[in-house]
């Protein structure tokens, strides 16, 4: 699903179920994964190589590049928009999607959800593409451990990414009330990530 191809004032009618609205967020991730990764490439550009006589190829590349990097972030904030309006409805008028739910229960803060919402996609099975996980995968293990690549996803400054990290203490909900199985703390692979973090269902 592209930002073109939304159902007209599809923002007005609330998610059905918990599948309807992770199949959405999974774009909105999606997109940003991708966004994120074009643009840390563009950051990453090696200025010794535009002194070496290829100034002008690599200045159109770049001029290229980050006109896609601005028409991915008006599809990830279209799609956002979206998502967090017809949430609106369900949050007025329900139902209650699951993510919602266990964040209220528990008194989760958004880096919380975050945990949760990323560790969905490795789960999703059928309902998400190779192509999605592998943008998420990208982006995701930027970083050493898991909670890295969620801060990394996030766009966090380094003070934020601190106080996202109290959220391994003990007494936080997300350990002491199970609500994830285990959090890996050491470097991980991308298929050792997937079989670290498990969220539980978002109906139970």
């Amino acid at each position: 699903m592209t930002a073109a191809s939304f159902p007209e004032n599809s923002g007005n009618h609330p998610f059905p179920g918990d599948l309807e609205y992770l199949a959405v967020e999974l774009e909105w991730i999606r997109a940003r994964a991708r966004r994120i990764e074009l643009q840390r490439a563009l950051g990453d550009v090696d200025e010794g190589t535009l002194r070496q006589g290829h100034f002008r190829s690599h200045a159109v590349s770049l001029v290229n590049s980050a006109d896609r990097v601005r028409r991915y972030l008006e599809e990830e904030d279209t799609l956002r928009l979206d998502i967090d309006t017809r949430l609106a409805v369900n949050r007025a008028t329900g139902p209650v999607v699951g993510l919602d739910r266990l964040c209220e229960e528990h008194g989760l803060n958004a880096f919380e959800r975050h945990v949760l919402l990323l560790a969905f996609v490795p789960v999703l099975g059928s309902n998400a593409s190779m192509n999605s996980i592998s943008r998420v995968d990208a982006v995701m293990t930027m970083g050493p451990t898991y909670l890295e690549g969620v801060s990394l996803f996030m766009e966090l400054g380094l003070e934020e990414h601190f106080r996202g990290l109290l959220c391994l203490l003990p007494d936080r909900p997300l350990r002491s009330q199970s609500l994830i199985l285990r959090i890996p703390v050491m470097p991980i692979t991308d298929s050792a990530r997937s079989r670290s973090l498990i969220p539980l269902e978002a109906d139970h």
